[in-house]
């Protein structure tokens, strides 16, 4: 039976929660970003601001759904006199807007349709959108969905490329966390376990555990802390607002927002979420000062992924991408580093032109280009 592309309109997708969720569950697509919760939050949060015009294409084969491109439409002006039209994933805005980050991008594809439904959605997206190009932020290298989009529009003879490439780091939660504890280097596993008992003595230490209720207040200690650190809050406006937004459309058992207190204080917080076999730590805030032989962040990691261990074995604690403050210290915790690729797919003609002259040119007159272009 041939695949049947169609345009959903927003109503469309506020409604569809459970067909989301369902075909997300049988595809390879990741459990979180891609979940309706986080993608209809993102939405909901800066479609009217920022102006997008929605492309959220479904994909069917007799009545059933078998894909999603959840995707918009914006105008973007490169200079004063040029603009293009920008088709990206609901999610992020790349050279907007700072929203919040979105990896693991993709088209949701039932588990063995994901090539039909790549063309399927390829197809309709060329035939049926105007766009100049096609921004996939964080789409993983090794995934089968870069590697299908990749092929199908490069045998189109379309401009494909790397535009951009950043790592994460996930801990595969296989065997014990003894074993786990034991292929760690001396320091980081001092760090991550062995000062715990230090730690304890130093007074009343205990950790807890957000409920539904407990969102905002757990947030307020996770943006003073963050303050202490790096002098500004880590969620704040829209961003907070998404994050409230989302968590809310979860249930408990999703909800792995934790803190650390000492004697009654708020010394750490973990803001993880877990969703299918994978829990992600989204943002941490912690007191650097608390014992000059504790590093609190990571010894709150250490409790967290313990507790994964015990709870979701066979699945995954992903640090996602980005540095620390000093140092990339998620590596030193896991050896798996997932290459993420910000993938650029350019349609019109005249701008892959204006793309391979760029990226020709010396480059002094590439950064003298960015200055006045929005490359």
């Amino acid at each position: 039976m041939a695949i049947i592309v169609k345009a959903l309109s927003e109503a469309d997708f506020a409604a569809m929660s459970a067909s989301w969720q369902r075909l997300l569950q049988s595809s390879d697509a990741d459990p979180m970003f891609l979940s309706w919760p986080w993608q209809y939050s993102w939405w909901e949060t800066w479609s009217r601001s920022l102006k997008l015009q929605l492309v959220l294409l479904a994909a069917y084969e007799e009545d059933e759904l078998i894909g999603l491109a959840p995707l918009y439409l914006d105008t973007v002006h490169l200079s004063r006199w040029l603009k293009i039209r920008r088709l990206q994933f609901i999610g992020n805005a790349w050279r907007r807007a700072d929203t919040v980050r979105t990896e693991y991008l993709g088209f949701v594809a039932q588990r063995g349709r994901l090539d039909d439904v790549v063309k399927a959605f390829a197809g309709y997206l060329i035939a049926q959108v105007p766009w100049d190009e096609l921004i996939i932020c964080d789409i993983p290298r090794v995934a089968d969905s870069y590697r299908s989009i990749r092929r199908c529009f490069e045998t189109r003879d379309f401009y494909v490329f790397d535009r951009s490439l950043d790592k994460g780091v996930r801990i595969p939660l296989v065997n014990s966390f003894e074993s786990y504890l034991s292929s760690l280097g001396k320091n980081t596993r001092l760090k991550l376990y062995n000062r715990r008992t230090y730690f304890e003595s130093l007074g009343d230490a205990s950790i807890e555990y957000a409920t539904s209720n407990q969102i905002a207040e757990y947030f307020n200690d996770l943006n003073r802390l963050h303050r202490v650190r790096w002098g500004k809050d880590c969620f704040a406006g829209k961003s907070l607002d998404f994050h409230k937004i989302f968590l809310t459309r979860l249930d408990q058992q999703a909800l792995m927002f934790s803190r650390i207190k000492l004697n009654g204080d708020v010394v750490s917080t973990l803001y993880n979420v877990r969703m299918g076999n994978t829990e992600y730590n989204l943002q941490a805030g912690f007191l650097e000062n608390v014992d000059k032989k504790i590093s609190m962040g990571t010894l709150h990691l250490g409790y967290a992924i313990e507790k994964a261990f015990e709870e979701i074995p066979g699945g995954g604690f992903d640090l996602l991408a980005g540095s620390g403050k000093n140092t990339f210290y998620k590596q030193s915790l896991s050896p798996n580093t997932v290459e993420f690729s910000t993938l650029q797919i350019v349609k019109s003609r005249w701008l892959r032109w204006v793309y391979r002259g760029y990226f020709a040119a010396p480059p002094k007159l590439r950064k003298l280009l960015s200055k006045r272009w929005l490359f």
